[in-house]
């Protein structure tokens, strides 16, 4: 793994050998591995060590973004001519924000953890023979994989931005198989030593085993427990659509010509937060601005959006920090998005229900109506029916439809447990499990 004295070396020479008018460096360095299984054994080892540098420079009111992997004095200055080539044949921008000054950043909270940089393909193995073992006393097959690395931002401009992140991840996904039904469990952390691969195996093995023969229901609104998995999707798909300046000040976002009005149940609160500990703690953006700590959704009640430079000068407010990588065309984007926790535990939300479905995860979920912010997708690896207040019966997979606003506007009660799941460049939402009223399925499958 490149060390923060490689890596600042080598921003520090690309800045040297620039004769832009100003110049800004992005390096992106990562240490990765995993182990993937299937059958009850692993198929497949693999890790890469890299660094991906990214030039963006501003010439004559001009910009110009090159990208390259190679870090020697004669690519760098490859790189260099590149870009000023490039800049030369550009219209020129009057609109052209200058580079940020040097900043100061807060303290990030702590990212990095020396066991899952040392966790080994051994550490791995030992842990998927357990699950593997596990699943094999019960007739089952395991499938997932096992990965953990540590990655590392670095922003650097012309002007005096300074800015370094290291922070390590570990991921475990079970996937317990019998027949045409699995079940499935899935681990974050950013410390490996939190993953105790036996308690992941049992719950993917439980729903596995639950969740044969399946029974067909009719589509329709059901109540539903979604377990945080699930959530995920729907506040991920929010950030995209409609969190942004972009889109809102653009009047393609749900919430544009909504602020101070109340959007979602009261017992709603979002914010974009990425100096609480769970999150992965990148204190700054991808122009080098401090992140700020932003309340989005209060108590049900629409507050802000994200901004970045350009769209804080279009709005006439101030960048929160949430800038993605310039230039780009999506706008910024919060990207350590917090749902306020609450008081209940899933077995709770299922006591509490007479008739309705207790939901795992789901895939292949897509955008219908980005404005509404509808979307649609599939449940996957555990579908239950919940009768008079217990798990009843296994229920075939069925697609969803439904509005993001829907969803959070029917929702009964808010789980107390969170998990970690993993967010655009390199962020994290923090997430709880929701009952949910009134949620709609089009659709049922055969399996």
């Amino acid at each position: 793994m490149y060390s923060e004295n490689q890596i600042k070396d080598i921003g520090e020479r690309i800045l040297k050998l620039s004769k832009a008018d100003e110049t800004e460096v992005l390096i992106f360095a990562n240490e990765q591995a995993l182990s993937r299984f299937g059958e009850n054994e692993i198929t497949q080892n693999v890790a890469k060590d890299e660094i991906g540098l990214t030039v963006r420079i501003h010439h004559n009111n001009r910009v110009a973004k090159v990208s390259g992997n190679k870090s020697d004095d004669e690519s760098l200055k490859k790189m260099l001519d590149n870009a000023m080539e490039i800049a030369s044949l550009q219209k020129e921008d009057p609109n052209l924000l200058p580079m940020p000054e040097k900043q100061t950043y807060s303290a990030p909270v702590n990212s990095y953890f020396e066991s899952t940089a040392k966790f080994n393909p051994k550490d791995r193995a030992l842990a998927i023979r357990k699950i593997t073992e596990m699943c094999a006393e019960k007739g089952l097959e395991a499938a997932g994989i096992f990965s953990n690395g540590v990655g590392a931002v670095c922003i650097m401009n012309s002007k005096g931005v300074y800015g370094f992140h290291r922070g390590t991840t570990a991921n475990l996904s079970v996937t317990a198989i019998k027949g045409n039904n699995a079940g499935w469990a899935e681990k974050m952390v950013k410390d490996v030593a939190e993953i105790k691969a036996e308690e992941v195996a049992e719950v993917a093995i439980k729903k596995a085993i639950d969740g044969q023969n399946p029974i067909d229901i009719e589509p329709g609104k059901y109540t539903v427990i979604l377990e945080p998995a699930a959530v995920t999707d729907f506040l991920s798909f929010m950030s995209y659509l409609g969190l942004g300046a972009l889109p809102y000040i653009e009047k393609r976002s749900y919430f544009s010509d909504k602020a101070g009005q109340r959007v979602f149940s009261d017992n709603v609160t979002i914010v974009d937060d990425a100096y609480d500990k769970r999150s992965q703690g990148l204190p700054f953006d991808f122009e080098g601005m401090p992140r700020k700590r932003v309340t989005l959704i209060e108590n049900g009640v629409f507050k802000n959006v994200v901004y970045d430079r350009k769209t804080a000068k279009i709005a006439g407010t101030e960048t929160t920090g949430h800038s993605l990588p310039q230039p780009n065309s999506y706008g910024p984007m919060p990207m350590n998005l917090i749902l306020k926790s609450g008081d209940k535990s899933v077995d709770e939300m299922i006591e509490s229900t007479e008739k309705g479905l207790l939901i795992t995860h789901f895939h292949y979920t897509n955008v219908v109506n980005p404005k509404e912010m509808v979307i649609t997708g599939m449940t996957r690896d555990g579908v239950f029916l919940v009768e008079n207040g217990k798990v009843t019966k296994a229920v075939k997979n069925m697609r969803f439809t439904e509005s993001i606003p829907n969803m959070f506007n029917n929702i009964e009660m808010i789980g107390k447990e969170t998990i970690l799941h993993s967010a655009f460049f390199g962020g994290g939402f923090i997430v709880p499990g929701l009952k949910v009223n009134n949620f709609t399925f089009t659709s049922k499958t055969e399996f």
